[in-house]
């Protein structure tokens, strides 16, 4: 299952204003490979916070960012050699005539 990442566009037309800049990074990263374990680094780079546990290879807007590094799902499963379903299986059901 893929999760899709959303902000609310009123909050960020106004946060693009005040910041052009990472307005643009955040337009720019909508499109890469992201898994949740590095959202802390994107937050922690969003609200202007410096520590040593900050790893910009994590923060999905940084230019260093490692959009190539393995997704591990419980320690066990690659998430990107799962294989994904068919689409035949993603076609709507057939409704049934009944008489």
């Amino acid at each position: 299952m893929s999760l899709k990442f959303f902000l609310d566009l009123s909050a960020l037309i106004k946060y693009a204003a005040k910041h052009p800049d990472i307005y643009k990074e955040i337009i720019g990263a909508k499109n890469r490979r992201f898994m949740t374990d590095a959202l802390p680094h994107m937050l922690l780079y969003l609200a202007g916070i410096h520590t040593k546990d900050y790893h910009a290879e994590y923060n999905i807007l940084s230019p260093q960012y490692n959009e190539m590094r393995p997704r591990i799902l419980k320690n066990t499963t690659d998430y990107d050699k799962l294989t994904r379903p068919s689409e035949k299986h993603l076609l709507p059901k057939q409704k049934s005539i009944s008489k």
